[in-house]
Order: C-alpha cells, then sequence, then structure tokens
C-alpha cells in the first residue's frame, strides 16, 4: 500500500508578526510527526520576496522560499501581527493568495491574517475571526464579512484564527480532522494543553475577571457595550436594557 503522503502547511511570514501565535500553530505539527514516528506534516516557511522576516519581538525568522517558490501547499497560513493592513495593502500578495484559494489550496489567517484574505475577497459573506485588539478596525473596514469573537473559524476552506495559544486548538482540530481524536488528544498531553477548545470559545476573560465585578447588572451592561463597540446603542437603550434610569 502507498504511504500517505505529508500535507504541506505553508507558513507566510509577514513583518510583525506573532511569534507567540507561529510557534503555537507549528510546534503542534512537528509534535504529530514526532509521536506518529513518520512525517505527517511539512511545513515550509514563506516571505515575499524570501528574506528573513522579523517577529514583533524583534527576532529575525529565515525562510525557505518566496512567494514563487513554495508551489501548491494544502494549506497556507497567514501569520500577520502588529500591522494587518500592510499585508494586506500589498496587490502582489492578494493576488496570490487568490490563485492559491482558485487552485483548491485551502488559505487562512493568524492574529491580523483576516485582514488579508478580507482584502483579496476570500471572506465576503464568510463568518470569520481576528484578534479582539483589531476586531473594531476589522467590523469596520469589512462589513460584508461575518466577524465572530471566536478563538477561530472554520468557514468552507477558509479558516481564520484569534492568534495567541488560539493557534494550538486550531492546529489540534486540524490534526483530529486528518489523523483522528486520538493523535489530537496525544498532542495536547504534550504541550500541558488539558482541554481542546472549540471553535467557538471566546477569546476574553469574563467582564467580571478582567474588571474585578461581582455585580451581575452592571456585567450584562459591560458585555452589551463591548459587543457593540462598533455601533454603539444609545444610554437609553442601554438604560431599559438594564431595567435602570439614565441616572
Amino acid at each position: 500500500m502507498t504511504a500517505e503522503r505529508p500535507r504541506r502547511l505553508a507558513f507566510l511570514l509577514q513583518p510583525q508578526f506573532s511569534m507567540m501565535a507561529f510557534a503555537a500553530a507549528l510546534e503542534p505539527l512537528r509534535a504529530a510527526n514526532r509521536i506518529a514516528e513518520r512525517t505527517l506534516y511539512e511545513w515550509p516557511l514563506v516571505s515575499l520576496d524570501g528574506r528573513p522576516v522579523t517577529a514583533s519581538n524583534g527576532i529575525p525568522i529565515t525562510v525557505d522560499h518566496d512567494l514563487d517558490g513554495v508551489g501548491q501547499p494544502d494549506l497556507l497560513v497567514a501569520c500577520v501581527g502588529l500591522e494587518p493592513l500592510r499585508a494586506a495593502r500589498q496587490t502582489r500578495l492578494r493576488g496570490w493568495v487568490r490563485r492559491l484559494a482558485g487552485h483548491g489550496c485551502e488559505v487562512g489567517g493568524i492574529t491580523g491574517g483576516a485582514f488579508l484574505l478580507a482584502e483579496a475577497g476570500l471572506l465576503d459573506g464568510r463568518k470569520c475571526t481576528v484578534h479582539w485588539e483589531f476586531a473594531e478596525q476589522f467590523a469596520s473596514r469589512y462589513p460584508r464579512s461575518q466577524l465572530v469573537p471566536d478563538l477561530f473559524v472554520v468557514d468552507r476552506g477558509i479558516f481564520t484564527c484569534s492568534g495567541g495559544t488560539a493557534g494550538l486548538d486550531l492546529m489540534l482540530w486540524y490534526i483530529r480532522q486528518h489523523h483522528g481524536e486520538e493523535l489530537a488528544l496525544a498532542v495536547a498531553e504534550q504541550f500541558i494543553h488539558p482541554r481542546i477548545r472549540e471553535q467557538d470559545d471566546r477569546q476574553r476573560m469574563p467582564l467580571s475577571t478582567r474588571y474585578r465585578i461581582s455585580h451581575p447588572r452592571l456585567s450584562r451592561l459591560l458585555e452589551r457595550m463591548e459587543s457593540a463597540l462598533a455601533n454603539p446603542p444609545d444610554l437609553r437603550t442601554l438604560a431599559a436594557e438594564a431595567g435602570v434610569t439614565t441616572r
């Protein structure tokens, strides 16, 4: 029987990408290979021009290919960090991502990667997510996308991930899809990750924890305000919903 070929996940690194998010998405693939004792995954690193890319922590990372040299991977992972519009505004990069998607490559973005996918027209009418820090900016710029506050989203071959440690949960989901629950759990154990979070888990701590609030009505008001930053309700609406006066 012919051995299954490794799946190729190309990581596109953009200047100021998050090292945490990048490592969280890549390391589960390495662990899966080690546990399986065979090469299930390969992960060529890509940059626009083939030159090293500096992460947001100042560490430069050497890549394997420029855009033309990577060929047709099974999955593209766009790692975009502190400057999401810098990647989104590059015409050549947008065209390259569209071509890959048009030829059957699954594509996705981590942290601010959704900006690149949206500019390429790949998120119109799709559910997606982005790091909470960029959510308001993204929602106002791309109203045709269906932004949700989830850890990660997979919608018809396009995925988006909020970043940070959520990349680990995304790749555990990916490993589970292609190589089963047992391997995904074994990889999670390797990283002392006792609970594999699901797609619709929330990115942020509860408001009561963040602001040390114990009053339930005040917590609900703050949650309502935070969920509508792009189109905030007026004071009377908030007061009516909370059952209090505007005073």
